[in-house]
């Protein structure tokens, strides 16, 4: 079974990739767990070293480009996990590369999985959000003690 993992080279695909290695096998989209044959991590960088294993293939390049895309989701892709992503203060210093990474390239991989010649691919889709903290509780209908 081939899985692909874009966003492969960072914090989370990292532990992902590692994880699925270590257990070998994965449900197919049919319900029947699998072999992993092949692990594909897709990214734009890769800073932390891959998992040295025979199953691990590297594809670098932007998600945002649909012929890397091509290139990591082939016909025999079983299931895509989309945790790519330019996250915090890297998104707020440049802008496009977020906009381009975040919005453009996230329809790419499951499109190109929907549009093989494996009807059963499937895509686990990712958000990455952070919600604003609460303000703190303030009491409102109590006097004030002197």
């Amino acid at each position: 079974m081939r899985v692909v993992i874009t966003g492969g080279g960072g914090f989370l695909g990292s532990r992902l990739a590692r994880v699925l290695l270590a257990r070998g096998r994965l449900s197919a989209p049919d319900g029947v767990e699998r072999e992993i044959t092949r692990l594909v991590l897709l990214d734009a960088g890769f800073p932390m070293a891959s998992p040295e294993d025979g199953r691990v293939e590297v594809v670098q390049g932007d998600v945002a480009d649909r012929t890397v895309v091509e290139r990591a989701v082939t016909a025999d892709t079983a299931a895509v996990f989309h945790l790519a992503a330019v996250v915090s203060g890297a998104a707020e210093a440049d802008f496009d590369l977020g906009m381009r990474a975040n919005l453009a390239g996230t329809p790419f991989a499951p499109l190109q999985c929907a549009g093989s010649a494996n009807h059963d691919a499937t895509a686990a889709m990712r958000s990455i959000r952070r919600a604003p903290r609460p303000p703190p509780p303030r009491a409102t209908s109590a006097p004030l003690r002197r």
